[in-house]
């Protein structure tokens, strides 16, 4: 699979520091552009910064200070909701995502293959020729 095209960036609304390295070289090695947020309201002080032109996925951690993912989705929902189809839930303690918001989740521990799969499930990734 890869990146629809090279311009491409995705959001990654996570506070784990390793997280945060792990899937942004995992998304580089897809042809993304991660931008990374550690919380949900970095993640739309970033999101009124860059123009929604590219931006394919945002993936979106459970548990964060400051703003969790509930809320992220939630203040999403009021304000870009365009935007939720684009969304991915990440958690390591529930896979449900408890607004029922989330276009796609993945659990953690992140494997590539979840992560592939969930780009593809929001249309953000080709099959390989």
């Amino acid at each position: 699979m890869s990146a629809l095209s090279t311009d491409q960036w995705i959001l990654l609304v996570e506070d784990e520091e390793a997280v945060q390295v792990i899937l942004s070289r995992y998304l580089r090695n897809l042809g993304f552009a991660p931008c990374v947020a550690a919380n949900g309201q970095r993640a739309f002080d970033i999101l009124a910064s860059r123009s929604d032109s590219g931006l394919v996925a945002i993936f979106v951690d459970g548990q964060m200070p400051v703003m969790d993912g509930s809320q992220f989705l939630e203040e999403l929902s009021r304000r870009r909701p365009a935007l939720l189809r684009k969304t991915i839930w990440i958690s390591g303690c529930n896979l449900a995502e408890p607004t029922g918001r989330a276009a796609a989740s993945v659990p953690k521990p992140l494997w590539p293959k979840t992560i592939s799969e969930a780009l593809a499930k929001i249309g953000a990734l080709i099959p390989a020729a």
